[in-house]
């Protein structure tokens, strides 16, 4: 059983760096695939750039009071599309330009542009046909197409409600209409029209950036120093843990993948205090119990077990907030803008990695520690 848990711990650890490693060291292929799986950074319009549609909206026969409603379904739908091709925290907005209404979309790190207009620009059209009576002897498929009257009186403008029952006999799923006749006919998703596009460069400046990393290293080796400097031994162990968790949270950013902006990365700066924070706890009460007199192996013991409540309370609570943030249920009482839910996502991932590594990362070094002493 040791000898299996020591070679799945090897490969996790293997699978940990391959995915860390950049794709190209120069122009020498080195790691960050796995067969047809890349595993890349995703980053930001504010990191990176990319592409800036606008949309015209033609409002031609919708009411005055279901325009706005009409727009921001519009909208919706459009995010739903950015979704689907892949694309993670775009800004998809509405404006009005004079008596004209325009949706505007960036999308982070897109290139094949044309794809991209395709899937946006298109617009759901429902229609219906009339079957018509078959000759058996051109039973073709051609001759079953020509079958069906194109002229159907009724269309996508006549259907109220659209929703999935199951049928009572089988059990199979079944698409179930509800029609009107004008009821409802100013429902169906805008047309929209494709006016302007054109690459955009990243909304903060390199020197911006360049600062931000720099501000972040200088914190990170601040918080290592101190922990080294208090806690002697037990903060050369907290660093290591650290690293560790670094190492596992930029390979998870990699696998699913997360979209990196800079209020993501404020998160998981964030989520890095909470990690020191968790060592601290332990250590401390650590401390209290070899001021008792206890040895340090009872101490070890009894100290993450007083410490682990404290901690698990603590990061629960963290993580309903990140819940509330990323607000995975769409509700319209949250937020929904995707800067915070960049934000809500990599503080989750922080969170939980710094939970795993504190206790139990942190915990085999300290007992593989001294028990080496």
């Amino acid at each position: 059983m040791k000898f299996f848990k020591t070679i799945l711990f090897i490969s996790v650890v293997l699978l940990v760096i391959w995915i860390d490693l950049p794709a190209k060291i120069g122009k020498q292929p080195v790691g960050s695939r796995l067969g047809q799986k890349y595993f890349t950074t995703h980053l930001g319009l504010d990191l990176k750039g990319g592409s800036h549609f606008v949309f015209q909206a033609d409002t031609t026969g919708v009411k005055p009071q279901d325009l706005e409603d009409t727009l921001n379904s519009s909208r919706d739908i459009i995010e739903r599309r950015v979704n689907f091709f892949g694309v993670s925290e775009p800004s998809i907005q509405t404006l009005k330009v004079g008596n004209a209404y325009r949706i505007t979309v960036d999308l982070p790190g897109v290139e094949n542009t044309a794809e991209a207009v395709s899937l946006l620009g298109k617009t759901a059209q429902l229609t219906f046909r009339e079957e018509m009576p078959l000759d058996p002897k051109y039973a073709t498929l051609a001759a079953l197409m020509k079958s069906y009257n194109p002229k159907a009186s009724l269309t996508g403008k006549d259907i109220q409600k659209a929703s999935v029952v199951y049928d009572p006999q089988t059990g199979k799923p079944q698409v179930q209409l509800t029609f009107t006749v004008s009821i409802n006919s100013g429902a169906l998703p805008l047309p929209i029209k494709l006016i302007e596009q054109r690459s955009i460069g990243p909304t903060l400046g390199a020197s911006e950036i360049q600062k931000s990393v720099y501000a972040g290293a200088v914190g990170l080796m601040c918080v290592m120093f101190f922990m080294i400097l208090y806690y002697g031994r037990l903060g050369f162990i907290a660093c290591a843990g650290l690293i560790v968790y670094g190492a596992l949270s930029y390979a998870l950013f990699k696998a699913i993948p997360v979209t990196l902006t800079l209020s993501g990365i404020a998160g998981f700066i964030l989520s890095i205090g909470m990690a020191v924070d968790s060592n601290i706890l332990i250590f401390e009460r650590i401390k209290e119990e070899m001021r008792k007199g206890r040895d340090r192996r009872s101490a070890i013991r009894l100290g993450f077990g007083r410490a682990i409540d404290a901690i698990k309370d603590a990061n629960i609570t963290t993580l309903l907030v990140a819940f509330i943030l990323f607000n995975p249920l769409n509700w319209e009482f949250l937020p929904q803008f995707g800067l915070v839910r960049g934000f809500a996502l990599t503080l989750a991932i922080g969170v939980i990695m710094s939970l795993f590594t504190g206790v139990i990362v942190t915990r085999k070094l300290i007992e593989v520690f001294y028990k080496a002493k």
